[in-house]
């Protein structure tokens, strides 16, 4: 009886709106899925398979005259996907960014799913999705093992974990599959599908006494994987999630509901944890580091530090979808390949890729979710079940997102959102509000105020200056690594002296961001490096030492002036700079070569000097 209560309240009722045919919500899972495996197999078509998921929409809109009932994450998440759109646009290889947007709007129309089913069908659809996530999650457990190669890939975490994926290795059967899935994605994945296919067989258990070994299977299967991920950060995500429900779990029974603290304390974890990486030196050690080109590495707290620098040079709209390896090699480290895909902490990912206003909405959708999901803990009833699974998960997203982006960037990135789809589902029923009206003139208010705050922002210089220089950042970028591609191209100095007419309109809106703003960074910086690059030396060493004056901490424009300093024969200055900056990935070698290959050989010498005397004084 109290199963047909809750079924019946979640049914789609509104007014005397025209029902949803019946038909169309297997129309909507098919579309979903159908375009989930097309960027699976096939990514490189891009954004082409958006049309599958928009067609139910389109129907849904013509046969009830509206898309879906409101929810109080429309707006973040439609946020979110405007922000990804604009990655799009800023990236310079649109292909493999609207591949990634289709994966992000696959994420959003399958927790858009989950939650509308839930509401449709109320225990029977959430308990399916969750069903569903732990064959999911056995699928991910079974690829990785089937896929991963701990003889290059494992080595160096854990040798008894080692040992046994090799021994899995050497006797798994040979299926030709790719080997596009690491540990930290996997991991993640598993960390998030866990907690919910853990409800899911729960749920099996109640309905049908068979299902449950299947569940069982199917959950030992993902740990096990999960285990030989040798993920840190995933392992302690799950932990943190399980625990952080068995709180919430406790804490309802003794009536005393804590979802606003509950949401507070998890978003606060990867701020303070990205403020100490920066402002604590000794913070480094407990980050560990990150593998790159060939053997070399890179502390965390380092990546992230270049990681927050990018985004600066691009706040409003964002490096670009899926373009962190080359800008960041192109512009931070100053190499002329990659180094990374991610910065290793999904909220500096997101906020590099889809820039500040795609981490505010991923930040707001993420609280949101977690709130509902604390909130509707308290119920009675199967409610209760999926929103304590919806905690964990989410508490797994926030500490494993902390220290690693890579399910973010990878093609399990819808994973990411189906947590939001057991937040809303059930919890939905309980935020049917009083007083309807209070909802929308919550949401306006909240609009209202963040458009006048943008409008006063925008008459301030600083503010003008930094979109110029965000626009000018797109340009440049999309002019010099559109085209560039190695060994065609033996290094970008030789894009930018080959493509100089190309560069002017970047220039240009350089030099109108000094106008506005003598001090900014982003335009002194990039635009010494152009200069670096087609021989303008005295101007480069000027806009070099602006951009230090106003930003010593950034580790390009360390580089780059002590390269300004070598060429203008001041050796001492330059080695005091390179000494503060990690040059392990052969940086300095690369200057010395491009001098010689331009002729230039009076500023090879002089930069080999100045090695010299750096290596002399280490």
């Amino acid at each position: 009886m109290a199963d047909s209560a809750v079924h019946a309240g979640l049914r789609l009722r509104i007014g005397t709106q025209r029902q949803v045919p019946d038909w169309l919500p297997y129309a909507d899972l098919a579309c979903t899925a159908a375009a989930g495996g097309i960027w699976w197999v096939r990514p490189q078509w891009g954004g082409w398979p958006l049309l599958l998921i928009a067609a139910p929409w389109a129907a849904r809109l013509i046969l009830t005259g509206r898309l879906s009932r409101r929810t109080p994450l429309d707006i973040p998440l439609a946020l979110f996907l405007l922000t990804a759109g604009m990655g799009v646009w800023a990236a310079y290889d649109r292909t493999a960014a609207w591949a990634r947007f289709g994966l992000i709007a696959l994420g959003v129309a399958a927790a858009s799913y989950i939650t509308w089913a839930g509401r449709r069908w109320g225990e029977r659809a959430l308990g399916l999705a969750a069903a569903g996530c732990a064959l999911l999650a056995a699928a991910v457990g079974a690829y990785f093992l089937l896929a991963y190669n701990w003889k290059t890939d494992g080595a160096g975490k854990f040798a008894a974990i080692q040992q046994a994926g090799l021994w899995i290795q050497a006797h798994r059967p040979v299926v030709q599959i790719p080997e596009d899935i690491n540990g930290n994605v996997a991991g993640g994945a598993l960390a998030l599908l866990w907690p919910l296919g853990l409800a899911g067989t729960v749920w099996a258990w109640r309905h049908c006494k068979v299902a449950i070994w299947a569940g069982a299977g199917a959950l030992l299967l993902a740990l096990v994987a999960l285990l030989l991920t040798a993920s840190r950060g995933a392992w302690l995500g799950l932990a943190a999630g399980g625990l952080a429900a068995g709180i919430l779990a406790w804490l309802t029974r003794q009536k005393t509901p804590p979802p606003s603290v509950s949401t507070l304390t998890l978003i606060l974890i990867p701020a303070f944890t990205l403020w100490a990486a920066v402002a604590l030196p000794g913070f480094d050690r407990w980050l560990g580091s990150v593998g790159g080109v060939g053997n070399s590495a890179l502390s965390r707290a380092q990546l992230w530090r270049d990681g927050l620098a990018l985004i600066g040079d691009c706040p409003f709209t964002g490096g670009g979808l899926g373009m962190t390896m080359m800008v960041y090699s192109t512009y931070g480290l100053l190499l002329h390949v990659g180094f990374t895909t991610h910065f290793h902490n999904l909220f500096l990912q997101v906020a590099f890729e889809q820039g500040l206003p795609g981490l505010a909405a991923f930040s707001a959708w993420l609280a949101i979710a977690i709130w509902l999901a604390a909130r509707s803990a308290s119920s009675a009833g199967p409610a209760r079940l999926y929103s304590l699974a919806a905690v964990a998960s989410l508490t797994a997203l926030v500490i494993h997102g902390t220290a690693d982006a890579g399910l973010y960037v990878s093609r399990l990135a819808p994973v990411l959102f189906l947590p939001i789809g057991f937040a809303l589902g059930l919890a939905e029923a309980k935020v049917e509000v009083k007083h309807p009206g209070a909802q929308p003139r919550i949401t306006t208010l909240a609009l209202t105020l963040t458009f006048a705050l943008i409008l006063i922002l925008a008459l301030t210089p600083s503010f003008r200056a930094a979109f110029q220089a965000n626009l000018a950042t797109v340009t440049q970028t999309r002019t010099e690594l559109s085209s560039y591609r190695w060994p065609q191209w033996p290094i970008q100095d030789a894009v930018r002296r080959a493509r100089e007419a190309e560069l002017r309109p970047a220039m240009i809106r350089y030099a109108a961001t000094l106008v506005l703003d003598p001090r900014n960074v982003t335009a002194n910086r990039r635009l010494g490096q152009i200069e670096l690059s087609l021989g303008q030396y005295d101007t480069a060493l000027s806009h070099l030492e602006t951009a230090y004056a106003s930003a010593p901490q950034q580790r390009a424009t360390r580089q780059l002036l002590g390269e300004s300093y070598a060429i203008a024969g001041d050796a001492v200055r330059a080695t005091a700079l390179w000494r503060t900056v990690d040059l392990s990935q052969g940086q300095l070698s690369l200057r010395q070569w491009w001098y010689g290959a331009v002729g230039e050989t009076a500023n090879q010498q002089r930069i080999t000097q100045a090695i010299r005397r750096l290596t002399t004084e280490n």
